[in-house]
């Protein structure tokens, strides 16, 4: 993470994948040629899944599911997804 002045960068590195998350788009494009300038990367725009993360990306918000891992986890434990029936937590 670094922060100029009101300028936010906050790289996140999961093996060999990055994400860049910043509050301007411009600081992105710098950065991308930046990391380019010290690894050889392959920029795959905005990503709809990274470690298993799906990500859904809209003008104002951006949401992360982890349906999957919950599944494999209730799988592992035996609990069959078709015969176990969700409720809500307060």
């Amino acid at each position: 993470m670094r922060q100029r002045a009101s300028n936010l960068e906050i790289i996140t590195v999961w093996v060999d994948n990055l994400l860049i998350f910043t509050n301007l788009d411009l600081i992105i494009e710098s950065l991308k040629i930046e990391s380019h300038s010290i690894f050889d990367i392959m920029d795959i725009e905005e990503p709809m899944k990274i470690i298993g993360i799906k990500v859904t990306m809209s003008k104002n918000s951006i949401t992360i599911l982890q349906s999957k891992y919950v599944e494999s986890i209730l799988k592992c434990e035996g609990m069959d997804l078709e015969k176990i029936k969700p409720v809500k937590s307060p």
